[in-house]
This record gives structure tokens, C-alpha cells and sequence, in this order.
């Protein structure tokens, strides 16, 4: 397969960021009050890293592509309670789970710009609703791609759709114009009645590896024009990220 080289295209990127905090300590004992493990953070360190669509853009430049990113500006914060010995995590917190619609001025200002393709990170957490979608999607710079936590597809109109396999399970309303990926773990990824597999790994962490399948898709198909073998380029490359521990942003070497 051939590797993306990295200029040629920039990638406008929209959806939801967080901040991810990752806190490592140590369990060597499970609590007496409950069949909970006690993690002790008193020597704990703490990782702080950008998520969510900020992990998309990150990865889309570290792949070697240009990237603008239109986000919220309140914080949603993930914090996960990690033990550094097995690399487990013992607990997530979520802050802040919601976020203001985006405004209509911010997104024409990127518009007046030029971009080979867009990605939509939709983690429904309010930023995009389907009614601004819908007005919004035919306007958007071509090729689309979406990855989505809303169960009705419907707004995504001549979109490429990448889900995970539990979310297909739930959806609704696919236009016919759309082209739908369901990634399936570590057997690879299902498009149009076929599965593109990839090639098992010791899985440390998922955390951030839909995104990075997603960058990866967008930033090879805006290079090939093709798109099972982007699939196959975005599997590579979750593949390196769920060997990692936390959010982690994949490079070309990585691949080669």
C-alpha cells in the first residue's frame, strides 16, 4: 500500500473537544467498604492531553496534513484514574459533559477558507444539532467524513459515516447517499458487505483510537481517491494506538 505524503491537502475539522487527565497511581489492595480497588495517588502522575475532535486534528497533523479546528470553547473534562503496574484504569470522572451550540458567524469565517475535505467529530455532547447539520452539511467542503454518536443519521447526507460495531447496532435513518464503515475492533473494519482486516496486537488502551482511525481515513482517501484502501491505512494506525497508553497522536513512521 502506499503511505500518504505529507503536504498536498488541508482537512477542516468541526466537533466537540475535551481535555483528557489521565492520573497514575497504584492498587495494591481492594477497599473494605466495597469490592472496589484503592488507588493510591499519593507519588500520582498527572497527564493532560487535548480529545476528542482536538485528538482528530492533532492526528490529521501528525499524518503530515494541514488542519483547522472549529470547536467549543467550554471545557468537557475527562479525568481517568490509571494504575501505572497493570496500566488498568480504575475509574473515569466526566465534568462538564455538555457544551453551547456552535454560531453560525464562527463557522462562515473558516468557510471563506479552501479545504480538500472535512471532518465532522460529532460526540452529541450539543455542539451540533441535527437541524444545523442538516443546513450546514451541503455547504461543507467535500469529501465529508463523519464519525457520530447520534443514533439518527439522517442530517449526514453524501457523507462517508464511520461507526464502531455496538453504535450500528442502534442507528437509524442512513440516507441512501451515504457511505457507512463499521469498525469492528481487532478484526478490522465492515464497508459495503466486506471486512477489511487487520492484524491482532496486545490492546493496552482504546482511548482516542476511533479518532485516529478517522484522521487516518480522511488524510489517506484525500491523497489515493480510494476508499478500502484508506480503511486499511486507518486500521494501521489504530493498530499503533490502542499499544499505547492514553491519547495518542500516530506519525508515518509509526506506519513505515
Amino acid at each position: 500500500m502506499d503511505y500518504p505524503q505529507p503536504k498536498h491537502s488541508k482537512v477542516l475539522v468541526i466537533g466537540e473537544t475535551c481535555l483528557d487527565r489521565y492520573v497514575f497511581g497504584t492498587c495494591e489492595r481492594i477497599s473494605p467498604e466495597a469490592p472496589v480497588p484503592i488507588l493510591n495517588t499519593g507519588t500520582a502522575t498527572t497527564l493532560v492531553k487535548k480529545g476528542m475532535a482536538a485528538n482528530v486534528s492533532t492526528n490529521i497533523l501528525s499524518l503530515g496534513q494541514q488542519t483547522e479546528l472549529v470547536t467549543n470553547k467550554s471545557d468537557i473534562i475527562k479525568t481517568r484514574f490509571i494504575d501505572s503496574k497493570t496500566k488498568q484504569q480504575v475509574l473515569r470522572v466526566d465534568e462538564f459533559d455538555r457544551c453551547d451550540p456552535i454560531l453560525q458567524e464562527i463557522l462562515d469565517i473558516h468557510l471563506a477558507s479552501h479545504y480538500d475535505a472535512t471532518v465532522i467529530s460529532d460526540y452529541n455532547k450539543g455542539f451540533l444539532t441535527p437541524e444545523f447539520l442538516s443546513r450546514i452539511i451541503p455547504k461543507l467542503p467535500g469529501p465529508i467524513f463523519v464519525d457520530t454518536k447520534k443514533k439518527d443519521l439522517s442530517p449526514f447526507e453524501n457523507c462517508i459515516i464511520k461507526i464502531n460495531e455496538p453504535e450500528s447496532k442502534e442507528i437509524n435513518n442512513l440516507p441512501d447517499s451515504a457511505d457507512l464503515i463499521v469498525t469492528i475492533g481487532n478484526r478490522g473494519a465492515k464497508y459495503k458487505g466486506e471486512i477489511l482486516t487487520t492484524n491482532s496486537c496486545e490492546v493496552i488502551d482504546v482511548c482516542g483510537a476511533g479518532d485516529t482511525f478517522l484522521s487516518a481515513l480522511a488524510v489517506h482517501y484525500c491523497q489515493f481517491k480510494n476508499t478500502r484502501d484508506a480503511i486499511r491505512f486507518a486500521n494501521m494506525c489504530a493498530r499503533v494506538t490502542v499499544q499505547k497508553t492514553g491519547v495518542y497522536n500516530v506519525t508515518l513512521e509509526d506506519i513505515k
